[in-house]
């Protein structure tokens, strides 16, 4: 079966190097256009843009399709794959498509819909997550679906954690889409339940407010963490906070307070509980344990990140 893949980000370059590597026809690969990225604005090629130039596959960079329309239907495919491309494709290139086009998405639809799913899943303690397999629709996120897998979420788990996990079972969840499309044997099921939307973050979400409740704050740590990383700032220095745990005594002390130090950990009151950073990286260091922490910048009672 002949396939167009959309895709754009570190997100989408494992399904492009599983369809290549089970042999999938790629007649081209759609992308966005480079962009400036890191503190240096280092104009960057997406990562499926350097994957189909390392093995000889057509792609193209898309900013506006209007632009596209002609050189899309002459290497169409039977179908579209979309994994995180980043633009919404219009009804003209939908309908190029004999077979349509398939969206892999990371979470159980209709639950967050949108381009923001994993994070705000962590963010908001969902236990359970999965990959939805459906077919493209005017509406975001909206069409039908073909087929999906569940996952739980641990406790311990980060964005990056997560991300793994559901790219490994969405790279099934795809091969076997495909399958039962080619073999004329697939069965698609309209979205039922309420629906809920993922948008992405405000500017500035990443900045840690103590005054908060502990549990949400450990969440909204572990959604941003390993990348960006949620941060607060101690001896105006910028430090990021990439793990840690709650402690549920109650110790007297103002928000963002250091409550108490040792050797191997220290605590910052929050709103009702006492957050425990495990791993962190102050601004132009690399990341370091908290034991390391406490080592070289030996925090005192008292002192506070704001």
């Amino acid at each position: 079966m002949k396939i167009v893949f959309f895709g754009s980000d570190s997100f989408s370059l494992p399904f492009l190097e599983e369809l290549y590597k089970k042999g999938f026809e790629i007649t081209l690969v759609i992308t966005t256009p480079d962009k400036p990225k890191g503190r240096g604005l280092k104009i960057e090629e997406t990562p499926t843009k350097k994957f189909a130039k390392e093995i000889g596959l057509n792609f193209i960079e898309v900013d506006k399709f209007k632009n596209f329309f002609e050189l899309i239907e002459k290497n169409k495919g039977d179908i579209g794959v979309v994994v995180s491309f980043g633009k919404i494709i219009p009804q003209r290139v939908l309908n190029i498509f004999e077979k349509g086009i398939i969206n892999v998405h990371p979470s159980l639809l209709p639950k967050y819909r949108g381009p923001n799913p994993i994070r705000w899943q962590i963010l908001n303690g969902e236990k359970k997550s999965g990959i939805t397999i459906i077919k493209l629709t005017k509406e975001v996120d909206a069409g039908p679906i073909l087929t999906q897998k569940e996952i739980s979420v641990e406790e311990s788990d980060n964005y990056t954690n997560l991300t793994k996990k559901l790219i490994e079972i969405g790279k099934e969840a795809l091969i076997e889409a495909l399958e039962l499309i080619e073999e004329g044997k697939e069965s698609w099921i309209e979205q039922k339940g309420e629906s809920t939307y993922a948008p992405k973050f405000e500017n500035d979400f990443e900045k840690l407010d103590f005054k908060m409740d502990g549990e949400y704050l450990r969440r909204k740590i572990l959604s941003l963490s390993l990348e960006p990383g949620a941060y607060a700032f101690f001896r105006e220095k910028r430090v990021k906070i990439l793990d840690a745990s709650l402690l549920n005594n109650q110790i007297q002390g103002e928000a963002g307070e250091i409550v108490f130090v040792d050797k191997n950990s220290f605590g910052i009151k929050t709103l009702n509980k006492i957050l425990i950073p495990k791993l962190v990286k102050v601004e132009g260091k690399r990341e370091m344990s908290i034991k390391e922490f406490i080592n070289g910048y030996k925090p005192k009672v008292h002192e506070k990140f704001y």
